[in-house]
């Protein structure tokens, strides 16, 4: 009925922005990896170390986001401008490819780079989750289902995300246009988020 238009209505941009959210992770963390291994030649002795990356970035990004959302009004506006900060590091991180042709870092540098570079990506995305919980949910009692169901949406856009990128983007695309096709995408949730702000 009305409700669950209005429910949903409200819900939609928010949930289409997380699974946005989930897919760029992925296509970040494969690119990554691929460009580790293009780069430098060696990615199996060092792969665990650009996921953990990642991995660290989703812990502290989701600790720090908990942790606003204790003493913020502004939920949205505060999600709002992390969407446009991962779209402002996706194009930063095309230019930093088409850098790393053109020169090369010290042995010690690339793990360490690379594994930051994952980390800002987790960052994101673990920054996101909170932010978003806190603005769908409206009562306690369904703490559990809005955080399944944002959860189950930002896994399901890191799945398409992995397919995507390792089956169709990169090899037809290429890194650098699956990256700003990428970014495209993150800068319009960003506006689809926005103009339901002013509705």
């Amino acid at each position: 009925g009305f409700a669950f238009r209005t429910r949903f209505s409200q819900e939609f941009p928010i949930l289409s922005l997380i699974w946005i959210t989930g897919l760029a992770g992925m296509v970040v963390e494969i690119i990554l990896i691929y460009s580790f291994q293009v780069f430098y030649g060696y990615i199996y002795a060092k792969v665990g170390l650009v996921i953990a990356g990642f991995m660290l970035g989703l812990s502290i990004g989701s600790y720090l986001s908990k942790r606003k959302v204790e003493i913020l009004k502004d939920s949205k506006g505060l999600l709002l401008i992390t969407q446009l900060a991962l779209s402002i590091y996706l194009f930063a991180l095309i230019i930093f490819l088409l850098i790393l042709r053109k020169t090369s870092f010290p042995l010690f540098l690339p793990e360490l780079i690379f594994s930051s570079l994952t980390l800002l990506a987790g960052f994101f995305v673990g920054f996101e989750f909170p932010l978003s919980l806190r603005i769908i949910l409206k009562k306690r009692e369904t703490l559990g289902k809005i955080a399944g169901k944002i959860y189950g949406v930002d896994l399901f856009g890191a799945c398409i995300g992995a397919f995507l990128a390792s089956a169709f983007l990169i090899p037809i695309y290429g890194v650098l246009k699956t990256l700003f096709l990428t970014s495209l995408l993150t800068v319009s949730s960003a506006f689809f988020l926005y103009s339901s702000l002013k509705t």
